[in-house]
């Protein structure tokens, strides 16, 4: 075998290690997973090898991922589709998939109950009042029409 083609046949062991070695502490985006790749200074023809190997092995699904992401921040920290879109769109997920993933998992109805729940959670804190409460949502990603919702739906102190 000619030096050319075991140096290649190396870098493509070593960036699937590299690859498989990211995907054990977390699933990634196929964006994420190319952007680590380039950043370690794989050539291009490398980097399409590994995400191929990678997505016919199932190791790689943009959908997956996306769902998984979605359901988690829905758990650890809820937000609004917006925000949530942002942060999949900095992941490198494409925007029909998010799409897709927001329209089946959590439609706007589904936002309107998270920043409910979250109002009432912050009416429920000492010295919170309509402009903390309004403060956080926004800060959350909330709009003006699902924070006023929320706000009317709670009630309380109008200071």
């Amino acid at each position: 075998m000619k030096k050319g083609k075991r140096k290649r046949r190396l870098d493509k062991d070593a960036a699937l290690t590299y690859a498989f070695s990211l995907l054990s502490y977390r699933d990634r985006s196929e964006g994420e997973m190319r952007q680590r790749l380039v950043r370690r200074g794989y050539p291009a023809e490398v980097i399409e090898y590994v995400i191929s190997e990678l997505k016919e092995l199932n190791y790689l699904d943009d959908t997956k991922f996306a769902l998984s992401w979605l359901r988690s921040r829905r758990e650890s920290r809820p937000g609004s589709r917006g925000k949530i879109k942002w942060e999949l769109r900095a992941k490198g997920v494409q925007d029909e998939v998010i799409a897709k993933v927001l329209d089946e998992e959590y439609p706007p109805e589904a936002e309107a109950r998270v920043a409910r729940m979250l109002a009432e959670k912050r009416a429920n804190q000492q010295g919170s009042t309509r402009k903390r409460i309004y403060d956080y949502l926004r800060r959350r990603g909330f709009g003006y029409d699902v924070i006023t919702q929320a706000l009317q739906d709670i009630g309380g102190d109008d200071s």
